[in-house]
């Protein structure tokens, strides 16, 4: 049975756009020859592993298009944080789409694959057009950060501003002063979830950044932005 291994990127959101960045969750997908599909967990933060899990949709909706009895067992490896506003969820659901189509052998084109996301959701189909026709952007250094006790659902906060949330959770804005303070060309909010960015040109320290943060953070990761795309791990026959 052929097994793919990838790996898909956090992307922040730059207002308009959405900028990949070298954090990147696991996925491994096994064919198996049973009309199934299994999800389960080995590490990391906590997702639905069933219908809920926008990877279970994409494999389901590819299931109804050519009715046959493959099925696939999936494994996530999180790295990424959930309620990040990360973006995380529709990178995995894109990347495991790309897979699947390859893993099952239905060789559909991009239209095909484009359509199938529009029936899933429309943050799905932006997610797989960046992995469709992915972009070299320019490396810039960013550290991700979010502060202790603070989850955010992203259905309270659509419609907020970036200030009425810095307003429910002064800790958000301290943090992106901190960033500020420490060179961050850019820094804020990633849509809204709970995590700060912040852009760097220059190299950044990361001691520093932790002694200034030491007491506020459940979470703390500093790399580089990368390009837009699925990497493949392993393809195993």
């Amino acid at each position: 049975m052929m097994t793919i291994t990838i790996q898909t990127p956090a992307f922040i959101q730059l207002g308009k756009y959405l900028q990949p960045v070298g954090i990147f969750d696991e996925i491994t997908l096994k064919q198996i020859n049973e009309r199934k599909i299994q999800i389960q967990k080995t590490s990391g933060y906590k997702i639905p592993t069933n219908d809920c899990n926008p990877i279970y949709q994409v494999a389901a909706a590819l299931q109804r298009l050519k009715p046959n009895k493959l099925g696939v067992s999936i494994v996530i490896k999180k790295t990424i944080p959930t309620f990040s506003g990360l973006n995380s969820q529709f990178s995995n659901a894109a990347g495991a789409l790309i897979a699947l189509n390859k893993l099952w052998k239905f060789n559909l084109k991009k239209k095909e694959l484009i359509k199938i996301a529009k029936i899933i959701d429309p943050k799905l189909v932006k997610m797989l057009k960046h992995f469709l026709e992915p972009k070299k952007n320019g490396s810039e250094n960013v550290i991700l950060a979010r502060p202790k006790h603070i989850v955010i659902d992203k259905n309270w906060a659509e419609g907020k501003s970036q200030v009425n949330l810095f307003r429910y959770f002064p800790d958000l804005k301290t943090i992106v002063r901190i960033l500020q303070a420490a060179g961050a060309n850019q820094a804020g909010l990633s849509e809204n979830g709970s995590v700060i960015f912040g852009l760097f040109k220059k190299s950044i320290d990361k001691k520093v950044i932790k002694k200034e943060l030491h007491d506020k953070l459940d979470f703390l990761w500093v790399g580089k932005t990368c390009n837009s795309k699925v990497k493949f791990v392993k393809l195993k026959t």
